[in-house]
């Protein structure tokens, strides 16, 4: 039920500008590898403030590798922490990445501030071409080339946090996402060289089902896609299947500390169907699954 309003109320089309250049776009499919977690990023923390107990920083790095626009390629961050949590407890850390079409940390503070009572530190990271990463001139990746980078730099930058975090003192982290944020901490724990947990809300096998159902044609226009590379609606389904299929995350390697993954996904789900993370914890066996009776807005 809440998926079929959601789907009414998205008024905004994605890919408005089509694939982006052709012979580009086909190049990255040929060319594209999710980044393993050699590199750390070093976040300029530029703000500092405390409140009932809580402590909050803001800051930003630049990422430079993913060719993204200059608004979209300063990351933003935010640190919570307990302002008097004891110096020599096991230090946890959850980094939360952000799903689609979230923008800021105010559902994150909503969601997850709780877990700092548990002496769990957060980290949220703000999804490039979202919040004040947004360039001023779209509201949304314009083509699906650049959602693509979007896709690699969200995975580059949760490994590059989760380094920072180690350099920190953080011996036990967990990587957080939901949705299309859920597939993007799946990527990095699949390709991180380091044990992590992960908690994939809103997950499944792949993320192809979200991206080319006739549940997405009032934000999608595939026939307007599929005009652009000499074909119809099918064909540009066809193709949106072969770019996002790159991150189905079965296909990767496993996560070293399988064990300590967690799938959470939604019975009714009309994106991203049970049958999904049912084949995804058949592939990730030492994985856990929990099955919830909601959709993917319940979720």
């Amino acid at each position: 039920m809440l998926d079929h309003l959601y789907q009414l109320l998205s008024r905004k089309k994605r890919f408005p500008s089509g694939w982006g250049d052709l012979q580009a776009f086909h190049e990255s499919l040929e060319t594209l590898t999710w980044p393993k977690d050699d590199d750390q990023l070093h976040p300029n923390w530029k703000q500092r403030s405390a409140s009932n107990g809580i402590e909050v920083r803001l800051g930003n790095y630049r990422n430079d590798a993913d060719g993204l626009p200059k608004e979209a390629a300063i990351g933003h961050v935010q640190w919570m922490r307990r302002s008097n949590a004891e110096p020599k407890y096991k230090r946890r850390l959850a980094i939360v990445a952000g799903g689609r079409s979230e923008h800021g940390f105010k559902l994150r503070e909503a969601i997850w501030t709780p877990l700092l009572k548990t002496q769990t530190d957060l980290i949220f990271l703000e999804t490039p071409w979202h919040g004040v990463r947004m360039p001023i001139d779209s509201e949304h990746p314009p083509t699906v080339h650049e959602q693509l980078r979007v896709n690699v730099a969200t995975v580059r930058e949760l490994q590059g946090l989760a380094n920072w975090a180690r350099g920190e003192g953080y011996d036990d982290i967990t990587l957080v996402g939901y949705s299309m944020g859920a597939f993007m901490a799946g990527l990095a724990a699949c390709h991180s060289t380091h044990p992590v947990r992960a908690l994939l809300i809103a997950v499944g096998r792949s993320p192809v089902p979200a991206w080319v159902s006739k549940f997405q044609e009032t934000s999608i226009d595939y026939q307007a896609l599929g005009i652009q590379i000499g074909g119809d609606a099918q064909d540009a389904r066809k193709l949106l299947a072969q770019a996002f299929s790159a991150a189905d995350l079965d296909v990767q390697p496993r996560p070293l500390w399988e064990r300590a993954v967690h799938l959470v996904a939604g019975i009714n789900d009309c994106y991203l169907p049970i049958d999904g993370a049912r084949k995804l914890q058949a592939s990730w066996d030492e994985s856990r699954l929990t099955e919830i009776n909601t959709d993917h807005i319940g979720l």
